[in-house]
């Protein structure tokens, strides 16, 4: 019981059963190839189809913003916690109205400057303004040098990894701010 009539793709000629001419598999692809989008952490381009949504290129990326902002978060909990800010789910998003989720930082640089905000809300406000300032601060280098220290820490934890993998277990996994220490 087929519901849409098979047809050839116009890109690739593959059989086609969507309502569209171009076959799911082309139509990936040039979404991957229509990403114009940088990371925001160590400028290069975000080409995964899967990362288009994101503001970082990486896992590695990600995780390199995440330890950074974890003192932040901290903060905000401890706040919570002694009752100097109110739960978030206790509130209202301040975008649409709904139920509160999380508090969303503008400015990683003032920490205690958030506003409560719901999961979708917080999602389509994107990363905060000052993400490269936070990273620079976080490892101790000039703003400018976090793309170029980034790249290197990501080199050494790939090469880690290789060796890993190769079966030699000895070695301490890399840290970003040792790769700092050398750049500098």
């Amino acid at each position: 019981m087929a519901l849409y009539k098979t047809r050839p793709c116009t890109q690739c000629g593959e059989k086609n059963r969507g309502k569209r001419d171009v076959c799911w598999k082309c139509e990936r692809l040039n979404k991957a190839n229509s990403i114009d989008r940088q990371c925001l952490i160590c400028d290069a381009q975000i080409t995964d189809i899967r990362r288009a949504h994101l503001s970082y290129c990486s896992n590695d990326c990600g995780r390199i913003l995440a330890e950074a902002r974890s003192a932040i978060g901290a903060e905000i909990s401890r706040m919570v916690k002694n009752q100097d800010l109110p739960k978030p789910s206790d509130l209202k998003c301040v975008d649409c109205g709904k139920d509160a989720f999380d508090y969303d930082h503008r400015k990683y640089k003032e920490p205690t400057n958030v506003v409560p905000v719901c999961r979708s809300c917080n999602i389509k406000r994107g990363p905060a303004d000052d993400v490269k300032a936070l990273i620079a601060e976080y490892i101790g280098v000039d703003v400018g040098m976090v793309p170029d220290v980034v790249r290197k820490y990501i080199e050494r934890l790939n090469a880690y990894r290789a060796s890993y993998r190769a079966g030699n277990r000895t070695g301490q996994f890399p840290s970003i701010k040792q790769t700092d220490q050398e750049a500098a």
